[in-house]
């Protein structure tokens, strides 16, 4: 990545902060995440972070929260901090790809609760139709923020307010190879 011509480009960015491990269940960070957190801290870069939870209890839940809150109190952040739920192998042999609507709502909930708390907004990430299909949308917190990706020329969902929307898969950004 060529930071300073992303600076250039953008008015922010969205850096995955990590996941819990879909086998494994381990907490994890993005292999790039502290590579990445520097150079946009070096470069004034203004910054969001999103985490791939896949919990299956509260306490799951709980600790995903507590690892998120951790790290965010090592930067300055300029808007959410989004989690990330779908699922993560399209044979659904994922420990979370098989969730219920409502214990997938249920965990998602207990970690916006403890961000929330900490006084950090957030919100979910999601496609429209997992929003629809994989979520009780009308029982994520009443301050859960939504950013919807739905590939299209206009975002048909209707569900809730959108803070965000991701239209495209194949975007191109001055200093990063590949798509967007």
């Amino acid at each position: 990545k060529d930071w300073k011509q992303v600076k250039a480009a953008v008015d922010a960015v969205v850096l995955r902060l990590g996941y819990r491990g879909a086998t494994t269940g381990t907490i994890t960070y993005d292999p790039k995440y502290q590579e990445y957190i520097s150079a946009c801290h070096k470069l004034g870069i203004p910054k969001m972070i999103y985490f791939f939870p896949c919990s299956i209890s509260t306490a799951e839940a709980e600790a995903e929260a507590n690892f998120i809150i951790s790290a965010a109190k090592k930067t300055d952040l300029c808007g959410a901090i989004w989690l990330d739920s779908e699922v993560v192998y399209r044979d659904k042999s994922g420990r979370s790809d098989n969730l219920s609507k409502a214990s997938r709502t249920k965990y998602l909930n207990v970690i916006l609760r403890k961000l929330h708390a900490a006084g950090y907004e957030c919100g979910v990430y999601a496609s429209a139709s997992w929003f629809a299909g994989n979520l009780n949308d009308s029982e994520l917190e009443p301050y859960c923020l939504r950013w919807v990706a739905q590939w299209a020329d206009r975002c048909t969902y209707t569900s809730h307010s959108i803070d965000m929307w991701q239209y495209t898969n194949t975007g191109a950004i001055p200093g990063i190879d590949g798509r967007v």
